[in-house]
């Protein structure tokens, strides 16, 4: 049907209404596609007309035999009066463009006769599989927030019947509609720039966010209300018809109406941290089901109790790795529990009254794309049972590459791939330190003498990400995990014969290069004298000491990149340099200058006023697709960046489905295989 309409122009039953033409397909021949269209080959006419036979018995009986016939010059279905076995004067090259052609067509042709003929799922019904196919010119891509994290692309209606998602638009993105119930993809006016587009539990509206914008959009009538505005939205769920859930990077779970106010907290004791996926039991029952720094936990959404899952039979709730690690938490029903593990997705039933697993997770579905630092997966389960997801590999599994400053020039390091938390390389470029999660909130520290290619490697019960080189490079600060997902600072010490976590000492982010003063979150104080402390920002972040130690250089998140002396009056002397979206600053061996990340460029700007007193605008060094960690690139003594990459972005016309998931899932889990 799809290629007849490719060819002709037109499909081969048209009518007012799908009762009509679900009726001339049982009832009417198919008119030749070659009275439409002239310069169809008689070949594929005649492949055509069999594939659009009433009686299955008389179609093709395979995809293959199908992709032959169009393939073959000779080829005449009896039951067509065609001249077959002459072959096309432009040459065989054009009967394997038809035979590559009617692949993809095969597909997006099963696809809407299995959306056509299909109802709600029912607990009965088995499982189906299939793949839906989008137009080329509105492929799947992933969006991306305020601080370059890339995030969940589509949402599917709680009847399954609507499919939103995100698609390229000029330099950005906009939403497109696929209607699975007519088999019909459009895209959604007004929609542009749009990300993490989010279907209302009735599928009659959609929320999305712009820039830092929440938008309500009808569908019936395409008119778009304003709901909120937030610094930066990372994750939003629609779990009832009143409200809709964000989180950011930092603050709480937030809830807003629907129609549009303030946001409010949204339980009394929200969870502060990154949260990966938000799994909503029935409305007003069961607690919340978060991933809040990688480990799987409930929420009660009166109290604000939290408790972590652990593992099934744990009776020690103090030990770490009895701990469920995990992303993007599903519920089916209320007592079987979903989530993604290293790029499989795994299923337990759960004891949600003790916050235990009542037995192993076991793998249901792999293959899963799994975007990297903020570890979203692409994929969708309906309330009614169907689940679509994106193809594709874990993105988070980086190799380390040198590029040069420019942009040009590629130089791949001999580390094994791996999903690096965060690294660091030391001041004269010879070691680099990178942090891996292990399940149970613990992670592998590895040191990498990059001159004489030995690698150290240390297990370490906690979650550690390295941030700076410190005490002449002997040791590195960590980012650790704190209350309610909150990071704290620590000392990892590379002594010699094991490396050791030292939280004696006062925390601090970053030291001057020669050891005298310390910082953290917009303080820094000398550090034989801790109580001595100078206020720089009060929402300072991320800074960084002149190699000289003259001044310090620090971003927050609204408000771009500033320089401060190291002095008392450093918040009144302090001068911006960059906009908001500076990220990651750091020092040029020489102090002149900055380099900064935003988004998924890198740029260069002058640490110090010009000549005429202000401030030159920074220059573009390079642009690509990096991956992200906490700490995400590096300065290597040459001035080559040191960089994370992954697999290339999200790109996809290819969606595939199962119907009927809750079964499917049951029936993996009993070991019986699906048919």
């Amino acid at each position: 049907s799809v290629l007849y309409e490719m060819l002709a122009g037109t499909p081969p039953h048209t009518g007012v209404s799908v009762q009509q033409i679900i009726m001339k397909i049982i009832a009417e021949p198919v008119q030749p596609v070659t009275q439409l269209r002239k310069s169809v080959p008689p070949n594929v006419a005649s492949a055509v007309a069999k594939a659009l036979e009433k009686l299955p018995a008389d179609r093709f009986d395979s995809a293959k035999a199908f992709s032959e016939a169009l393939g073959n010059p000779a080829y005449a279905n009896a039951e067509f009066a065609g001249p077959a076995g002459t072959p096309h004067p432009r040459g065989r090259g054009r009967w394997r463009s038809w035979a590559t052609l009617a692949a993809g067509v095969l597909l997006g042709a099963f696809v809407g006769a299995r959306f056509l003929a299909r109802s709600n799922a029912s607990a009965a019904g088995e499982p189906r599989f299939f793949a839906i196919i989008l137009p080329d010119s509105a492929p799947v891509v992933a969006g991306r927030d305020q601080g370059d994290g890339l995030l969940r692309s589509f949402d599917l209606s709680a009847d399954g019947r609507l499919l939103v998602y995100t698609s390229p638009h000029d330099s950005a993105t906009r939403l497109w509609q696929l209607r699975t119930d007519l088999g019909t993809a459009s895209p959604i006016a007004g929609t542009a720039g749009a990300v993490l587009p989010t279907i209302s539990p009735d599928g009659r509206a959609l929320a999305f966010v712009v820039d830092t914008e929440v938008r309500r959009l009808t569908l019936a009538d395409g008119a778009i209300s304003r709901v909120a505005a937030q610094t930066l939205i990372q994750g939003l769920w629609w779990p009832s018809a009143g409200q809709l859930v964000g989180n950011n990077y930092w603050d709480c779970l937030r809830v807003v109406s629907s129609n549009g106010g303030a946001w409010a907290q949204f339980v009394p004791k929200a969870p502060c941290q990154v949260t990966n996926g938000l799994a909503f039991g029935r409305e007003g029952s069961g607690p919340l089901v978060l991933s809040l720094a990688g480990v799987i936990t409930l929420v009660d959404e009166h109290t604000g109790r939290m408790q972590p899952v652990r593992t099934a039979g744990a009776r020690d709730t103090t030990d770490a790795a009895t701990l469920v690690r995990g992303e993007v938490p599903l519920l089916i029903g209320e007592h079987l529990l979903l989530f993604l593990r290293d790029g499989a997705l795994v299923a337990a039933p759960i004891e949600m009254s003790r916050a235990r697993l009542a037995a192993e997770p076991r793998t249901v579905l792999t293959g899963i794309r799994v975007e990297a630092f903020l570890g979203t997966a692409q994929l969708a389960l309906s309330v009614e049972g169907t689940l679509v997801w994106a193809a594709g590999a874990d993105a988070a599994v980086s190799r380390f590459v040198w590029v040069g400053r420019d942009g040009r020039g590629r130089d791949t390091l001999p580390i094994p791939r791996s999903r690096v938390n965060s690294f660091a390389l030391s001041r004269d470029g010879h070691r680099l330190v990178y942090s891996v999660s292990l399940p149970g909130n613990r992670s592998t520290v590895r040191v990498v003498d990059l001159v004489r290619h030995v690698v150290d490697e240390t297990e370490l019960a906690v979650n550690v990400e390295p941030y700076n080189w410190v005490a002449g490079d002997t040791a590195l600060t960590v980012a650790t995990p704190g209350g309610y997902g909150s990071r704290l600072f620590a000392v990892l010490r590379l002594a010699v014969p094991a490396m050791t976590l030292d939280t004696s000492d006062a925390a601090f982010e970053a030291s001057s290069a020669d050891g005298r003063m310390h910082c953290l979150e917009g303080l820094m104080w000398p550090a034989a004298a801790p109580g001595d402390s100078t206020r720089f920002d009060a929402r300072g972040v991320w800074c960084r000491f002149s190699p000289d130690g003259h001044r310090i250089a620090w971003k927050t998140w609204d408000g771009g990149l500033f320089v401060a002396p190291v002095e008392a009056r450093a918040q009144r002397s302090r001068r911006q340099v960059a906009p908001a979206g500076a990220d990651e600053p750091r020092w040029s061996p020489d102090g002149r200058e900055l380099y900064y990340r935003a988004r998924n460029a890198w740029f260069a700007v002058a640490a110090a006023p010009g000549p005429g007193g202000t401030m030159p605008l920074p220059r573009l060094l390079l642009r690509g697709s990096f991956n992200q960690a906490l700490s995400s690139w590096d300065l290597g003594p040459d001035g080559r960046f040191l960089l994370l990459e992954g697999a290339p972005p999200l790109r996809t016309t290819h969606l595939n489905v199962i119907t009927n998931f809750p079964r499917f899932v049951e029936e993996k889990l009993r070991g019986a295989k699906p048919q």
